[in-house]
C-alpha cells in the first residue's frame, strides 16, 4: 500500500478544502471520499468530462472509472497502485454516501486500511 498518499488522502479529507457530495467523483465543486483521492492524483493523473453523469471521472495510467464494465469507481490502475481492494473501495462508498463526514471517513482510512498495514508486534517471553 502507498502509505505516504494514504496519509495525504486523510490530511486532505480533514483540511476543510473540498466539500464533500454523493454518488459522484466530483461534480458542481463537490467531491466524495474517492473524489478528494483522485484529486490529490494530480498531476499523475487528470479529470475528464463525464456527460453522462454530469460531473467529472477520474483518467489515470491511461484507464478511466467504469472502463471496459468495470465496476471500480476509480480508475482500476490507480486502485492497484495504491494496493487497494474493490471491498476497500466499497467500504469508502458507503461511508461517504451514507453521508457520514470526511472526518469519520478519514478516521476509518487510518484505523482499517493504514492499521491493517502495520507490523504486528511481536510477543517475546519474558
Amino acid at each position: 500500500m502507498q502509505h505516504e498518499i494514504m496519509k495525504d488522502w486523510v490530511r486532505a479529507l480533514r483540511s476543510g478544502d473540498y466539500e464533500q457530495g454523493t454518488h459522484k467523483l466530483h461534480s458542481a465543486g463537490k467531491f466524495c471520499g474517492l473524489g478528494v483521492l483522485c484529486d490529490i492524483m494530480q498531476p499523475a493523473g487528470s479529470w475528464v468530462p463525464d456527460d453522462l453523469w454530469d460531473g467529472e471521472l477520474f483518467a489515470f495510467g491511461g484507464r478511466i472509472a467504469y472502463e471496459d464494465d468495470s465496476v471500480c469507481p476509480i480508475p482500476e490502475t490507480l486502485r492497484d497502485y495504491l494496493g487497494l481492494t474493490d471491498n476497500d473501495l466499497a467500504d469508502v462508498v458507503q461511508i461517504n454516501d451514507s453521508g457520514l463526514p470526511f472526518e469519520y471517513l478519514a478516521s476509518w482510512i487510518e484505523q482499517v486500511l493504514l492499521k491493517a498495514e502495520e507490523p504486528a508486534l511481536e510477543l517475546t517471553a519474558q
